[in-house]
């Protein structure tokens, strides 16, 4: 009796504890995808040639950065890639969080006979947020969704500069 007591406990503790764990990681994986990161990036591996990429939306107004647009990869990539918007201040990079946009325009646009729905992104996000003031000059990073989030070797990633800057006061 004394045995099938000790047994339910500790199996009563061993499910809280996954619990927790599972609770805890939700938490982070959350705030990784919602908040704005400070990170370091070497940008010596940006890609050229067949991407394509439009910035409709690059504004800073009302207290937020709205940022907008959609990007096509190589036609010979057939992974499926996110997207995080980079603002880089000097040598200080931050990752924004990002959401995908369904495109289907984008499609028409390009016109090649291949689908580019998944192509479209969108991110806004309170100056706040953001630790400093002054000139970003605005990446893309396309990573494949296969990656975990926390994977910060962008030897497997696309860099696009897009050439754009904004001033946040």
């Amino acid at each position: 009796m004394e045995n099938t007591k000790k047994s339910t406990i500790i199996s009563l503790c061993i499910v809280a504890g996954f619990l927790i764990i599972g609770l805890g990681l939700s938490f982070l994986l959350r705030k990784e995808l919602t908040t704005v990161h400070e990170q370091g990036i070497s940008l010596g591996n940006t890609e050229e040639g067949d991407i394509r990429f439009e910035i409709e939306t690059f504004k800073c107004e009302d207290g937020f950065v709205e940022i907008s647009g959609w990007r096509v990869l190589p036609t010979n990539e057939r992974r499926s890639f996110g997207t995080f918007a980079l603002l880089i201040w000097g040598h200080r990079c931050y990752r924004l969080p990002t959401e995908y946009v369904p495109r289907p325009d984008v499609t028409d646009i390009i016109g090649d006979g291949n689908e580019y729905v998944r192509s479209g992104f969108y991110s806004r996000i309170p100056v706040s947020e953001l630790p400093r003031r002054g000139t970003f000059h605005l990446y893309l990073i396309c990573r494949p969704d296969t990656m975990p989030y926390q994977d910060y070797d962008y030897s497997d990633y696309y860099v696009i500069d897009t050439e754009k800057e904004i001033e946040v006061n």
